[in-house]
């Protein structure tokens, strides 16, 4: 038995869970709002203040938002440039007057008159001219606004903030009501009224952060040696609160504790987590201890998790609620038992526990619902039934922690829909168990072969009716999953996966072999048909194959290849003999729908490569010499034309593993040759 490789994958685990060990300690006493307290009686073992709660703390920072006055600065600049430039348009207009007999005190004592509405003007900005907000200019009239002139502050209300248009008013009825015989020749001096006292966002910003600075957190304090809560006592939301406080001295008093004795308290846990897993893998699973592989798998859980619950606790907005736990169980069943994935889950989930700071109400609906995930993983590769697990995990998570809400506060509190949040969350992301699988599958080398290399065997009922019913269709696929493979392989596509969906892709022929080229022995029955009915038979093989296909119960995967290796693209051969027999002419441009396959078009690399391999190796059958240059030259244009008829347009495959796989596709060809129906040079030949 390998007892050091054990060993040290067991030791460089603890190495790294180490790394997430918290570094501060945790309050010891779990308690509910309205329940009674389990523990001693608790005296209080230092003196701590009480902080006031956070409603409380809301409610004082709310009254000095609701209640501190908004800032306004004068701008003394405004009043300068208006009076002088008041001045100058009073010795143009004055001049404009000389000469007439219609102003002729103004004329005669002008200095008068400017001397008047200068002052006049200046004791209107001294007064201040309120550029007001629109919510302070419809505010009461005893709102209260702060003013800035200088290095003085003054208060004033609404009703005494003037406006522009105020201000005009008013002076237009001094102006009037003057001495002043031609006092009407001033009212010109309205046009220099402007605001001068404007509203300053960071003055009042700062002005309220000084403001709630001021706000004490403290609302008493509890004496040492004084009682806490007595054993039975209920928790009060007075009693919570000096909790709360107690748990706040006690971290700022632990901050100062030596960390590494915070640091053998954790690794001691792990420890033993550890060791009681590792003797339940020796009683119940012994073979994990013979394979390294399968060790180092399971361990890493307990790396990925802790990992997760330390990075989710450490960053604000997200909770250990969401991570994704019954992904673990999940996958261990998939690859072997339902025991070792219990056992698995369970220790993990002590593991994590240990560095969050949620309770046993985490440890408790971590643990169901991994039970739950166990019992219901099956087949990871049925969808559907995935689904349906994802579903029934979340409900057990929210009908589990409705239940412990319901036994802490006695009715549903604001942070349930929070919570509730977070484990839609963990549900979601527990979907990523199914690409885990082969990701693992391939990392670890547990199932080499799984569903696509069984449905590889040519023995498997499908395949075996197509060499029956259509021997010449399952040469061309076998011939198209040969290249398709060595494409994929030039781009590290998923070869098997191509392969696989190439030996299934034309398997709707069997509903009507002889219609199809390759299966024909010499008389053509498309002879007897028009274009438009031969082309229906043609795009009728790919609906035909994925009701087929369904019917024999293939994976999703699989049976997407059938309707994308041809996508949205027209039967040529077909829609030009029809196209000739209907000229364009007085008709219009000849409508292509009937001509065209349903779709949808190829999506991924491996979509994308068949539809390339699939039309490549049925149009360099009709090449009557295929010399190197013939093949590579068929291959530029036909995927040219692919390009052009928009057919990858929704995948995902790149430029340069375009060019990768076309490379791929001309090596091989070279030793492919199979004489097909020739097609005309412009034409783009599929496999119909």
């Amino acid at each position: 038995m390998p007892w050091l490789p054990v060993a040290l994958a067991t030791g460089v685990t603890v190495a790294v869970l180490a790394i997430f060990f918290p570094s501060a300690a945790s309050f010891r006493y779990e308690y509910e709002l309205g329940k009674p307290w389990r523990y001693d009686d608790l005296y209080a073992p230092v003196s701590f203040p009480i902080l006031k709660s956070e409603a409380e703390l809301a409610e004082a920072e709310a009254a000095i938002r609701g209640s501190l006055p908004p800032v306004y600065v004068v701008d003394e600049q405004v009043a300068r440039v208006q009076v002088a430039r008041f001045n100058e348009a009073f010795r143009e207009r004055l001049s404009d007057q000389s000469g007439t007999s219609l102003y002729t005190d103004l004329l005669q004592r002008p200095e008068r008159y400017r001397t008047f509405a200068e002052g006049v003007l200046q004791r209107a900005y001294r007064r201040g001219i309120f550029a007001l907000e629109e919510a302070h200019l419809k505010a009461p009239p005893d709102f209260v606004l702060q003013v800035v002139r200088g290095n003085t502050i003054s208060r004033i209300t609404r009703q005494q903030a003037l406006t522009a248009e105020e201000v005009r008013s008013r002076l237009s009825d001094t102006l009037l009501y003057s001495q002043l015989p031609e006092a009407e020749f001033l009212l010109f001096v309205t046009d220099f009224v402007l605001p001068n006292v404007f509203y300053s966002d960071s003055l009042t910003q700062q002005w309220l952060q000084n403001e709630l600075e001021k706000i004490s957190p403290v609302q008493g304090v509890v004496n040492e040696g004084e009682l806490i809560v007595p054993r039975g006592g209920i928790v009060t939301p007075e009693v919570a609160q000096k909790l709360k406080s107690y748990e706040a001295e006690l971290q700022r008093q632990m901050a100062g504790v030596s960390r590494y004795t915070l640091f053998t308290g954790y690794l001691l846990l792990t420890l033993l987590v550890l060791l009681v897993y590792l003797m339940w893998l020796w009683a119940f699973v012994p073979f994990v201890f013979e394979r390294p592989r399968v060790m180092v798998f399971l361990l890493l859980w307990f790396v990925l998790f802790a990992f997760l619950t330390w990075q989710m606790e450490r960053t604000a907005g997200l909770s250990a609620w969401m991570v994704p736990f019954c992904i673990g169980p999940i996958v261990i069943n998939t690859f072997f038992s339902e025991r070792l994935a219990v056992l698995t889950h369970l220790a993990v989930v002590l593991q994590a526990s240990i560095l969050t700071s949620l309770g046993y109400e985490f440890t408790f609906l971590e643990l169901l619902a991994g039970m739950v995930a166990v019992l219901g993983t099956t087949d990871t590769r049925d969808w559907g039934r995935f689904f349906r697990l994802l579903a029934f995990i979340l409900l057990i998570y929210l009908l589990g922690y409705l239940g412990l809400v319901l036994i802490r506060e006695g009715h549903l509190s604001a942070d349930i829909w929070g919570v509730s949040m977070h484990l839609v969350v963990a549900s979601v992301l527990t979907m990523l168990a199914f690409p885990f699988i082969p990701l693992l599958e391939r990392v670890f080398g547990f199932i080499s072969t799984i569903t696509l290399v069984e449905l590889n065997d040519l023995n498997k009922p499908l395949l075996r009716e197509l060499s029956l019913k259509a021997p010449g269709t399952l040469q061309h696929s076998l011939q198209v999953a040969h290249l398709a493979e060595a494409a994929a392989n030039a781009i590290g596509a998923n070869a098997l996966l191509v392969k696989t969906g190439a030996l299934y892709h034309d398997i709707g022929k069997m509903a009507n072999p002889k219609f199809f080229i390759e299966n024909q022995s010499g008389e053509n029955p498309h002879e007897g048909l028009s274009e438009k009915e031969s082309a229906a038979i043609i795009i009728s093989h790919v609906t035909k194959g994925i009701e087929l296909a369904r019917a024999h119960k293939l994976p999703p995967a699989i049976i997407r290849f059938i309707p994308t290796h041809h996508g949205t693209s027209r039967v040529e051969f077909f829609y030009r003999n029809w196209k000739a027999k209907h000229p364009a002419a007085g008709e219009g441009e000849p409508d292509d729908a009937d001509f065209r396959y349903p779709g949808p078009r190829p999506a991924t690399r491996e979509e994308t490569i068949l539809m390339i391999v699939d039309t490549v190796e049925a149009a360099a059958r009709s090449l009557q010499q295929p010399s190197g240059a013939a093949l590579d030259k068929l291959v530029d244009h036909l995927v040219q034309q692919k390009i052009n008829d928009g057919q990858f347009d929704d995948s995902e495959l790149s430029f340069r593993e375009l060019m990768a796989v076309k490379e791929a596709i001309k090596k091989l060809l070279r030793s492919v040759h199979h004489v097909r129906v020739e097609y005309p040079d412009d034409d783009a030949p599929s496999s119909e």
